[in-house]
């Protein structure tokens, strides 16, 4: 009887201990299971396969990739990270651990989608130096923060899925000291951008467990760089990744100036005219063609186009003059002075003539001035919200490759039908 009531005792003890378990009733640790609602993107794909095809050709997955099993990364879909080591650049490394011998002393490559590519070391710093970041437009090295020792990786607000900042209580990913917080998955997923799916997933896909925000206020918590939202600047370009400022168009010189960002204002976001899910610049090479750019200027702006002249398509296409950063590309000719390459990512181009150096990445401030003579305040740190006739017409116009145009502008240069 006495050892049927222990046994009866120890019983109530164990269900009551198992009743008290912490992780039912406190808040979950951030270093434990703070992910626990996260699903992947895979898991996505299982239903949404034909977004999701268009999602991984696209750039927002590769913007931090894992080296695994210290092999080189060959996940992107459209370019090819150099070897380790490398005859042309990685022999410089400011970081206490120095230059990487081999992958196997790489814990994650930021970037490789498109533009450039740079490595963290194996204890979580960025490796910084004279010669640590690969350029795929003309496969150079150039330097990245040289002169700063263990540069902490700090950029999973915008590189990762799910960050959470040290300083808010997450953990150092992988226990490395310079990861400067803690993330999901590496690169932009679908959950960034719509929550936690795992309750979407285990439902079959209730809506109410998932997040769709078409507002550009939704690309803009990572295409921004400036806290007041100013177009910024640096070296002669505008920085990449911030297009929702540029679509905002606000006057660097303060709030009293008016607004400039005419087609936010007016309703036209960056869903408009993009595909969230697919890549605008290697659109044309996606295995379906599947287009970024689902509108074309004229589109919307049916009165302005150019079908005759020396500015229509088929001229400019046909015209042997044209700058390499522009020849053969087929877009409206809209884009060739309304979203000239005024941003850089990896590589500038040097002046041709009388025009102005380009970068890689055109821009979306759209708006020309052709009585404007500054395009960026006078300490270079932001950019006006408009384009001066030397970017808007002297890329082509700089006596070069077209015959000089001066400036100031005093005529218009369109021809409408």
């Amino acid at each position: 009887m006495r050892k049927s009531v222990l046994v009866i005792l120890a019983t109530i003890l164990v269900i009551g201990f198992v009743g008290c378990r912490p992780d039912q009733q406190t808040a979950p640790s951030v270093a434990e299971s703070v992910y626990d609602n996260y699903a992947g993107s895979e898991a996505c794909g299982g239903c949404h396969s034909a977004i999701y095809s268009k999602f991984v050709q696209s750039g927002h997955p590769y913007k931090l990739t894992q080296v695994v099993n210290t092999e080189k990364p060959m996940v992107y879909p459209f370019t090819t990270l150099p070897d380790i080591p490398n005859t042309d650049g990685l022999k410089d490394g400011d970081n206490t651990l120095g230059p990487p011998n081999t992958y196997g002393d790489v814990s994650w490559v930021i970037g490789g989608y498109k533009w450039k590519a740079r490595w963290v070391d194996l204890n979580g710093y960025i490796i910084t130096g004279s010669d640590v970041q690969y350029n795929f437009e003309n496969r150079s090295f150039t330097a990245y923060n040289s002169g700063s020792v263990d540069l902490p990786y700090n950029c999973g607000k915008c590189h990762t899925t799910g960050w959470i900042p040290f300083s808010e209580g997450g953990i150092r990913k992988n226990d490395l000291p310079g990861m400067d917080g803690n993330f999901y998955a590496g690169g932009v997923h679908c959950e960034e951008c719509h929550g936690e799916g795992r309750a979407h997933v285990n439902t079959h896909g209730d809506k109410q467990y998932i997040n769709v925000d078409r507002t550009s206020e939704l690309c803009g918590r990572c295409h921004t760089r400036d806290s007041q939202k100013r177009i910024a600047a640096s070296g002669g370009y505008i920085q990449h990744h911030e297009q929702y400022d540029e679509l905002l168009g606000k006057h660097p010189d303060g709030p009293s100036e008016p607004g400039w960002g005419k087609h936010l204002a007016a309703g036209v976001g960056c869903g408009t005219c993009h595909d969230p899910h697919a890549s605008t610049v290697h659109q044309a090479e996606t295995p379906e063609g599947t287009p970024g750019v689902i509108k074309d200027c004229v589109d919307c702006h049916a009165d302005k186009v150019i079908v005759t002249g020396a500015h229509s398509q088929e001229s400019l296409d046909s015209t042997a003059g044209m700058p390499d950063q522009i020849k053969g590309k087929k877009l409206p000719n809209c884009v060739l002075c309304h979203m000239p390459k005024l941003t850089k990512s990896a590589v500038g181009h040097a002046k041709v003539g009388t025009g102005p150096g380009i970068g890689d990445i055109s821009t979306h401030i759209f708006k020309i001035d052709l009585s404007k003579g500054d395009q960026f305040t006078p300490d270079g740190k932001f950019a006006y919200p408009w384009l001066t006739p030397q970017y808007a017409c002297k890329q082509c116009h700089n006596g070069v490759h077209f015959f000089d145009l001066p400036i100031p502008v005093q005529y218009q240069v369109h021809r409408y039908n």
